[in-house]
């Protein structure tokens, strides 16, 4: 059953001193400390997993795209023209900068080996990713125990712990949470956030520089406030004339449409670097589909071959995440389908309920994630999906505790599914364990 206690900061006579002082009961200050305490506790728990199978606990979270990470770190982009398959001395050029760039900066200022500063760097992005999902859930007025379950479902997702391994996955979540807490704020996406504050727009721009800057996948991300402001820009006015409502959603797409090129710059200078300084601008698409056979089909998701996973399960341990990875195809689908079936059928049951409008931000970039990166690995039977669905399954865990949370929601009062809820989180958790285990043995897993 929903929680309907007082909201979060709010004092009661069984309420505990320390969560009645005036620092606690500051929501930033709250979220702050939260989110470095989870970010440390999945840190804690990877290092002690990573013990049992590796000489190097903390380092042995550095494995397989980290050591590509790490060359880049240390000696920058080199490619010959073509690119040469499995040289990192010859072409490396396989990742967006955001996060290796930022790792070997680390590195030089602390004296910190490469390594080490590419688990601080993601580590340190965990957190922020933690915040910012705080913050949001704090935005909307969450019931504590609705909060605690989306931390859970988070949490337990089998690629979670990639949050604090050498790989871009916490730093580009934390950027895309950020973009997508600051964007509410600054163009007026989410009706409970009050009137749109314009000068805030900078700090949007700036979690979007670095999203499209350490993901590829972030270049139609930071572009969603374009795509709102045009289909929701003329929702007040109430004239009925065709011109003067498309002249309407223009002029609001005309404002928000600069900050937004601002946040995509990220990922442009990294093209225009490939293009002056190695040759080629689409260097990282020549190195990735000669180095590791990706060949984009953006007409994967309609192919029907490709929802054919069960086929090609090879039931054999070593290839066992790569099942995963096919399954997490299926499933991610079913979830991203459902949301969207249920929001219509709401929306056409006449309920006005107020977070609707940041959940269709949530769900389309959610989907967006999902088709960039099955168009990217199809080529590859869907390797490495487990790891690229926790993008998605982050965002929908939001989108669905924004409906769970709203006073009009028939999701509201549903406790018969919450035994079911708990098995397949503890068999969601199990699974991420075993996955710790493997990729600290330097066994492939994502």
């Amino acid at each position: 059953m929903l929680d309907h206690s007082p909201t979060i900061g709010t004092t009661s006579q069984t309420t505990p001193l320390w969560r009645q002082s005036p620092l606690w009961r500051s929501a930033v200050v709250r979220c702050v400390a939260l989110g470095i305490v989870l970010a440390g506790v999945q840190t804690l728990l990877a290092i002690a997993l990573t013990a049992f199978v590796s000489n190097e606990p903390y380092l042995g979270l550095v494995r397989w795209d980290g050591w590509l990470y790490a060359h880049i770190a240390e000696h920058g982009y080199r490619s010959t023209l073509p690119p040469v398959r499995a040289n990192m001395d010859l072409a490396n050029v396989a990742f967006f900068p955001g996060y290796p760039v930022t790792a070997g900066i680390i590195s030089r200022w602390t004296g910190l080996s490469v390594r080490a500063s590419l688990l601080l760097t993601a580590q340190a992005a965990a957190a922020v990713f933690w915040v910012y999902f705080l913050l949001i859930l704090e935005r909307w007025k969450v019931g504590w125990r609705l909060r605690a379950g989306a931390v859970a479902a988070v949490m337990v997702h089998p690629a979670a712990f990639f949050l604090v391994a050498a790989y871009s996955e916490s730093m580009f979540l934390a950027a895309l949470l950020g973009f997508v807490f600051w964007s509410a704020r600054s163009f007026g996406l989410n009706s409970q956030s009050g009137s749109p504050r314009p000068s805030t727009w900078i700090v949007a721009a700036l979690h979007g520089f670095i999203m499209t800057a350490t993901r590829v996948a972030g270049l139609p991300l930071v572009m969603y406030p374009v795509f709102d402001a045009f289909v929701f820009g003329a929702s007040a006015l109430r004239t009925q004339n065709a011109t003067s409502r498309l002249s309407h959603r223009f002029r609001a797409v005309a404002k928000v449409f600069v900050p937004c090129f601002v946040g995509a710059t990220g990922g442009l200078a990294f093209f225009a670097f490939c293009q002056f300084s190695l040759g080629q601008w689409n260097l990282y698409f020549e190195t990735q589909r000669i180095g590791w056979n990706v060949a984009p089909d953006y007409a994967a998701l309609f192919k029907l071959k490709n929802y054919f996973c069960f086929a090609s399960l090879s039931y054999d341990w070593v290839r066992w995440p790569d099942d995963l990875s096919r399954l997490s195809v299926l499933s991610t689908l079913a979830v991203l389908l459902f949301c969207g079936l249920t929001e219509l059928r709401l929306a056409k049951a006449g309920n006005a309920m107020a977070g609707r409008r940041e959940r269709i931000m949530l769900y389309l970039m959610a989907a967006a994630i999902f088709y960039i990166h099955t168009a990217g690995v199809s080529s590859r039977h869907m390797t490495s999906m487990i790891r690229y669905a926790f993008g998605c399954h982050t965002l929908l865990v939001l989108a669905i505790v924004n409906l769970m949370s709203d006073r009009q929601s028939p999701w509201r009062n549903q406790p018969s599914r919450r035994l079911a809820l708990w098995l397949l989180a503890a068999a969601s958790l199990i699974i991420q364990v075993v996955l710790v285990l493997k990729f600290a043995a330097n066994e492939w897993v994502a």
